[in-house]
């Protein structure tokens, strides 16, 4: 049995192109049974401003959904697969960030969230701002106008990106898996291999042998999308995307969504499965 599709994706303005792949919003108060979805992983951040019933979810194989979303949710990086539920009368509005997009908006240093190291004045501000943002979009009465408030917010404060990091943000759309991505970036930007490793990790918040593993993956389910189950072939999605085995192939499915290929894809299939394509 397919799911409801209750969500919209809005395509951003120009300039926000380099920050969110998109806004995507719900609005479920005509909806009567509540509908549960699958989010796929994401090395991205993502912000949940909530206004309407709170939103249940939970991550990896925990089929209990034991996290509830209320008004506002940082969720990233996202390694595991997020099972959630719109239940009847969510409205939500999501913001899915792309490379350096968060920090750049919110000042912060990407080493610095990852290890847990703001300072008190930091946090401070970061909270504020959400609870700012959360008040404003609150108070609007339509999606639409969110949208329209957000784009303008996010375009009058976002911050340049770091110098150090636009060689790595130049080259991440045009990663090929097949190569190793450290030695063509130092190669087309003439450092050492040893300096592009730190600055992966310093400027993304991964290390480069994360990032290609997770690219692969997503190229994987992005070819698999909306296929019936008996039409993939997946002796040849093995060959095709460079995995050793079946064996390997399994353990990537495992350790991004928490089952098995061809359970995935059946999940796919049936549409409850929130996958934008177009997003890395």
């Amino acid at each position: 049995m397919e799911a409801l599709f209750i969500g919209e994706n809005v395509a951003v303005d120009e300039r926000l192109k380099n920050v969110i792949s998109r806004f995507y919003y719900v609005d479920a108060h005509e909806i009567d049974n509540s509908v549960s979805y699958h989010y796929p992983p994401s090395l991205e951040m993502m912000i949940i401003f909530s206004f309407g019933s709170p939103i249940h979810c939970s991550f990896g194989e925990s089929e209990i959904l034991d996290h509830s979303l209320e008004k506002i949710a940082v969720i990233g990086p996202l390694r595991k697969i997020m099972n959630y539920e719109i239940a009847v009368g969510s409205e939500f509005l999501v913001l899915p960030f792309i490379y350096d997009g968060f920090y750049r908006f919110f000042s912060l240093s990407i080493e610095g969230m990852s290890e847990g190291k703001l300072s008190e004045k930091e946090v401070a501000t970061y909270n504020s701002t959400l609870e700012k943002i959360w008040k404003a979009l609150s108070e609007l009465s339509t999606n639409k106008e969110r949208v329209d408030w957000m784009s303008n917010y996010l375009i009058t404060h976002l911050n340049p990106s770091s110098t150090g990091a636009l060689p790595l943000l130049d080259a991440i759309p045009s990663l090929d898996t097949a190569f190793n991505p450290v030695k063509v970036i130092a190669h087309d930007h003439a450092v050492s291999e040893r300096t592009i490793q730190k600055r992966f990790r310093k400027y993304t918040g991964y290390s480069p042998k994360e990032l290609m593993r997770f690219l692969r993956f997503k190229q994987v389910i992005t070819y698999i999308s909306g296929k019936e189950l008996k039409e993939v072939d997946w002796f040849d999605v093995i060959y095709k995307f460079g995995y050793h085995d079946q064996s390997h192939l399994n353990k990537d499915f495992k350790y991004y969504t928490g089952t098995s290929p061809a359970k995935f894809a059946g999940l796919n299939l049936q549409r409850n499965f929130c996958f934008h394509p177009e997003g890395r």
